[in-house]
C-alpha cells in the first residue's frame, strides 16, 4: 500500500483523475491515496459543493468579531459566473448583527453592497435603509433589490419601500420608491423588479391618484422610460389597458406581461391579452377570444390569469391559458403555449396523455410556465386519471419529457421514499431543470425535518439529488477536514427560465445556489455544481474502507436516518 499523500498531493492527483476533490470527504480522498477507483462499484456520484459563507463569518467591512447572524430566510441569487448575492435582515436589532446586501466577487471574496442604516439613495439626509428584500445579481455582477426606508421618526415597520440597483454602473442608485414623481404623478406602490445583464430594471408601479392607474417602466437609476400605462391604446385593437401585471425582462430590453382591457367592443370574453415589446414597440402576442393555435377550429383563448408569462432572449414568449369554444369541457380547457418553435403554438393541453407513463394519466392543469434560451418550455403540472399526481415537465428540442412525478422514487433516497409534491423550477439554457421537492415515505415527515430536498438534471438528463434536509452536510471546503452538520431547512430561488430578468438559484453552467439551516442553529450559503459530479463511497463501501485500515472518516453528505 502506498503512503497517504499530503493534501496538496491529493489535489494534484485529482487533476490526473479528471475530477475536483475540493469537497470530497477525507474518506474519499484517502481512497484515492490507496489507489482505489472512484468510479468503481460502491461509489455514488454527487455534485461538488463549495461554501460561500457561514453564520458567524466576519461581515466584510465591519470591525473584527462582527459576524453574520443567520441565513434562515435568505434566498441567494446566482449568476453564470458563479457569483452570488443575498440579503440578510438585522438580528433582533442587534447592532453586532447588521443587515445588508452582499455579493461574492469573481475571486470568491465577499463584499458588502449596502448595510442597514446607510443613507437611502436619492432620499433626504434623514432617510436611511432598513430591511432588504429580493436580491438579484446579473452576469455583470451588479445587484438589484428592494429595501425599506426609515424616516426621521422610525416606527416598527419601514416607512416606505424603494427599489435599488447598481445597473447604471455608477454605484447604488434608486429606481423608484413610494412618494416619488414619475411622469408628473406620485407613485404609491411598485411591484417586483426584473433585472437584466445590461443593468436595466423593469417593474410596474401604481400611482397615488387611483389604484387602477398603473404603468410599466424600464431603465436604470440614471434614467427611466415608460413602456405602457393604463389608458394607453393596446396593440392591434382600439381598446385601452385597464390593468397591467408585473413584467419580465430580457437582455434586449423587451418586456412581456399580461394585461386587462377596456373600451368599445370589450367584454368578459376578450378583455385579457399577452403583450411583448419595448418602449414604442409593444405588440400583442395573444388575446382572449382569439383562435388558440393547435387546439382545433373554434377553440379560443380564455383567461391568462393563472400563469406568469415567460420570456427569453430571442423575444419568444411562453404562457398558460384557459380555453373555451367548440368541444371544450372541464377535462380539456387549459394549455401551455409558446413561441419557441418560431411562431405561437400549443405545447401541451389539458387531457393530453402524460409522457413516459402508462395510458390513463393525463394533464389536468399547469403552472409556473417558463421558457429557456433554446426556446424550450418547462412547467409544473397536476395530473389525473390513475390517481391524482403532480409533476415537472420540460421540452427537449421540442419534445415534452417528464422530469419528476409524485409517487415515484426520489433519486438518492432510501427505498420507498418518493416525491410528494414540488415547488417551482428553474430551466437553464442547457435544458437542465432544478427544483425543490417534498418527500414522503417511511420515517419521512416535516416534523422529522427530512422531507425537503433540491434536485437537478445533469447534462445527459439524469435527475440527481443536490441536497436534502435530514442529511449530514460537510460545510468545510478542506477535503481532509470534515465539519458535518445536520440539515433542518433549505432555501432555493426557483421560478425562472434564466432569460427573463428574474432571480435564479440555478445558472446556465449547472451550478445551484442555496441556503441551509442546521440543527445547531447555524446556517450558510453554498454552491453545488451538478455538472461536476464527484464520487463518494456508499455506506457499504465505507465499511470496506474501514476493514482496509482507513477508518470511518465520513463523507460530504450522508443519511442521518
Amino acid at each position: 500500500m502506498q503512503d497517504c499523500l499530503l493534501e496538496h498531493d491529493v489535489l494534484d492527483l485529482s487533476m490526473q483523475h479528471g475530477f475536483c476533490l475540493r469537497r470530497l470527504s477525507a474518506t474519499a480522498a484517502l481512497a484515492v491515496c490507496m489507489g482505489l477507483s472512484l468510479s468503481a462499484q460502491g461509489q455514488v456520484l454527487t455534485p461538488s459543493v463549495e461554501t460561500v459563507v457561514l453564520s458567524g463569518d466576519q461581515i466584510p467591512g465591519e470591525s473584527s468579531g462582527v459576524g453574520f447572524s443567520s441565513f434562515v430566510f435568505t434566498l441567494p441569487s446566482l449568476n453564470d459566473l458563479g457569483q452570488v448575492s443575498f440579503n440578510v435582515s438585522p438580528s433582533g436589532g442587534d447592532e453586532n448583527s447588521p443587515g445588508g446586501v452582499f455579493r461574492s466577487e469573481l475571486s470568491g471574496e465577499l463584499v458588502t453592497v449596502v448595510q442597514t442604516g446607510a443613507q437611502a439613495p436619492s432620499e433626504g439626509d434623514e432617510f436611511t435603509l432598513g430591511d432588504f428584500f429580493g436580491s438579484t445579481i446579473n452576469n455583470a455582477g451588479q445587484t438589484s433589490f428592494s429595501a425599506g426606508v426609515v424616516g426621521p421618526d422610525p416606527v416598527d415597520s419601514d416607512d416606505f419601500l424603494t427599489t435599488l440597483s447598481e445597473g447604471s454602473g455608477a454605484g447604488l442608485g434608486r429606481i423608484v420608491s413610494g412618494g416619488v414623481s414619475l411622469q408628473g404623478d406620485t407613485v404609491a406602490n411598485r411591484g417586483r423588479a426584473a433585472f437584466n445583464d445590461a443593468g436595466q430594471s423593469a417593474l410596474s408601479v401604481i400611482f397615488a391618484a387611483s389604484s387602477t392607474d398603473e404603468a410599466i417602466f424600464i431603465g436604470d437609476p440614471s434614467s427611466l422610460s415608460q413602456v405602457v400605462r393604463t389608458g394607453d391604446q393596446a396593440p392591434s385593437t382600439n381598446a385601452t389597458f385597464f390593468e397591467i401585471d408585473s413584467p419580465v425582462l430580457n437582455e434586449s430590453g423587451q418586456v412581456a406581461f399580461t394585461g386587462e382591457l377596456q373600451g368599445a367592443g370589450v367584454s368578459a370574453a376578450n378583455n385579457e391579452g399577452v403583450y411583448r415589446g419595448g418602449v414604442g414597440t409593444l405588440i400583442q402576442v395573444a388575446r382572449e377570444g382569439d383562435q388558440a393555435p393547435g387546439a382545433g377550429a373554434g377553440v379560443v383563448f380564455g383567461d391568462f390569469a393563472f400563469g406568469t408569462v415567460g420570456l427569453n432572449n430571442a423575444n419568444q414568449v411562453a404562457f398558460g391559458a384557459e380555453l373555451v369554444g367548440a368541444g371544450v369541457t372541464d377535462a380539456n380547457n387549459s394549455g401551455v403555449f409558446s413561441e419557441g418553435s418560431g411562431g405561437l403554438d400549443l405545447v401541451v393541453r389539458e387531457g393530453d396523455q402524460a409522457p413516459d407513463q402508462d395510458s390513463g394519466l393525463v394533464f389536468s392543469s399547469f403552472n409556473n410556465v417558463v421558457i429557456n434560451r433554446a426556446g424550450d418550455t418547462a412547467f409544473n403540472a397536476v395530473l389525473t386519471g390513475t390517481g391524482n399526481r403532480t409533476g415537472i415537465y420540460a421540452e427537449d428540442s421540442g419534445t415534452l419529457t417528464q422530469v419528476a412525478l409524485s409517487g415515484e422514487l426520489a433519486p438518492g433516497a432510501t427505498d420507498d421514499v418518493v416525491f410528494s409534491r414540488f415547488g417551482g423550477l428553474v430551466f437553464n439554457a442547457m435544458g437542465q431543470v432544478a427544483f425543490n421537492a417534498f418527500l414522503s415515505g417511511p420515517g419521512v415527515s416535516f416534523t422529522a425535518r427530512n422531507n425537503g430536498a433540491i434536485y437537478a438534471t445533469t447534462l445527459d438528463g439524469e435527475l440527481i439529488e443536490v441536497v436534502r434536509t435530514g442529511e449530514l452536510f460537510d460545510v468545510n471546503d478542506d477535503p481532509l477536514v470534515e465539519d458535518l452538520r445536520l440539515i433542518t431547512a433549505l432555501n432555493f430561488v426557483n421560478r425562472t427560465g434564466n432569460d427573463d430578468g428574474e432571480s435564479s438559484g440555478f445558472n446556465d453552467q449547472g451550478q445551484v445556489a442555496f441556503a441551509l439551516t442546521f440543527d445547531d442553529n447555524t446556517s450558510g450559503i453554498f454552491i453545488s455544481d451538478v455538472n461536476n459530479l464527484v464520487a463518494v463511497p456508499e455506506p457499504g463501501s465505507l465499511a470496506l474502507l474501514t476493514a482496509s485500515g482507513l477508518g470511518l472518516l465520513g463523507r460530504r453528505r450522508k443519511s442521518a436516518e
